[in-house]
């Protein structure tokens, strides 16, 4: 499992605490950086991984016998065992690689999980609770390579989503190349420029949330 806080060090920390501070006095919203190991366990990638790699050990089995008489082909308990060692090492596979895994859970679950856990994370550390609603989630999940910006009511209102989605589309290559704080960092600096373009007038809403970086490791 990746442990976030191995991603940034305090000096990175102590960068983004600062940045925020300046980017939340010179917008009037309130960012919220959040960053998490993985979003979910995933426990389907482990079967999907059994189920793969039994198949492919079966396929296997059948190149390597085929031709052969069924006098000395592979008896019952060879074709269970081979079945059964196989799937076992594609569940460990799927469980412990992380490209495999990723692979075997699928792109759209992966979106789906990780959107889940931003919405978590966005009650839990009480994003909402401003005086003018301005508040912005910044969430990036490590293993699935994936960022997620929630805004709050006010900011919602004014700013275009697409205006968001191009803020994703902008930062995931840094989080893809194990480099965390440089995404947050690039987040963060879209952030500014999205809500001084489309939502310049905010009233000064005070530091209701505090500037740290939310760390968790799952």
């Amino acid at each position: 499992m990746l442990m976030p806080g191995r991603w940034l060090s305090a000096e990175e920390e102590a960068r983004i605490r600062q940045r925020v501070s300046e980017i939340e006095q010179e917008t009037g919203s309130e960012i919220v950086p959040y960053v998490v190991g993985i979003s979910d366990p995933y426990p389907e990638a482990p079967w999907r991984g059994f189920v793969l790699f039994s198949v492919l050990g079966l396929f296997v089995l059948s190149l390597i016998t085929l031709g052969q008489s069924w006098a000395i082909g592979p008896t019952i308990t060879e074709v269970i065992l081979v079945s059964l060692l196989s799937g076992l090492l594609g569940a460990f596979l799927g469980r412990y690689v992380p490209p495999l895994r990723r692979w075997l859970v699928g792109r759209a679950l992966l979106d789906r999980r990780v959107h889940q856990r931003a919405l978590q994370a966005f009650l839990e550390e009480e994003v909402f609770a401003t005086p003018n609603r301005t508040g912005v989630l910044i969430f990036i999940s490590l293993f699935e390579r994936r960022l997620e910006v929630l805004p709050d009511k006010t900011l919602a209102q004014q700013v275009p989503t697409e205006a968001w989605r191009s803020i994703v589309l902008d930062v995931v290559e840094g989080i893809r190349r194990r480099k965390p704080a440089e995404g947050l960092l690039r987040a963060m600096e879209d952030c500014r420029q999205v809500v001084l373009r489309y939502a310049s007038n905010l009233p000064e809403g005070g530091d209701a949330l505090s500037d740290e970086v939310r760390i968790r490791p799952e």
